[in-house]
């Protein structure tokens, strides 16, 4: 079996994967689970993403400069605005 390039070969820094997401769980909004996106399995390691809604919600909580510009770039609907407020 061949080995995939390993994470610090595209430049990661060694502790790249962690738990560290798990100390922020409380912020997702409830049902998130329900709207992840599958991205795919990678042999045991099965990675989601953050559904659309949940993404731009969890942005708005973060309010960093940079979070604020990929809003700007989503262009969240009025839908999407009015499930980030509840």
């Amino acid at each position: 079996m061949r080995l995939p390039p390993s994470p610090e070969s595209w430049g990661c820094p060694p502790a790249w994967m962690n738990d560290f997401g798990g100390l922020f769980a409380w912020t997702l909004p409830s049902g998130w689970k329900s709207r992840r996106v599958n991205i795919g399995a990678f042999a045991r390691l099965r990675v989601f993403a953050a559904g659309r809604k949940d993404l731009i919600a969890l942005k708005f909580l973060a309010h960093r400069t940079r979070d604020l510009e990929h809003l700007a770039v989503l262009r969240p609907s009025e839908a999407e605005l009015t499930f980030v407020r509840r």
